[in-house]
């Protein structure tokens, strides 16, 4: 999720992140796993994937990495690795620069 630079410092990350919560609840997912800053998200709620034994394709874990349950035990026993959709690997770096994440 990005917000563009002009609209930075309003609540639109915020209002963005509170409605995809909501949606994933809504249409019965278990928990949401995202690459983000990890002085950002855990505001919401998400934890580091690692404490969920949820680890990176390539079994690595980070800080970065998080996990958010979206129910009262979503992820117990859960043990795995998350892969990335090839989709996101094809995106062009020079595409995607105007859209930056949003740091604290």
């Amino acid at each position: 999720m990005s917000v563009l630079p002009e609209f930075w410092y309003r609540g639109v990350g915020t209002a963005l992140l509170r409605y995809s919560i909501y949606e994933a609840k809504r249409l019965g997912h278990r928990a949401i796993l995202i690459f983000g800053h990890p002085d950002y998200y855990p505001k919401a709620g998400f934890r580091r994937a690692a404490e969920f034994n949820v680890a990176t394709a390539d079994s690595n874990n980070f800080d970065p990495f998080m996990a958010l349950p979206l129910y009262e035990g979503a992820l117990d026993g859960i043990k795995g690795r998350y892969f990335i959709d090839p989709v996101y690997e094809s995106l062009k770096e020079k595409a995607n620069m105007k859209y930056r994440s949003l740091t604290v």
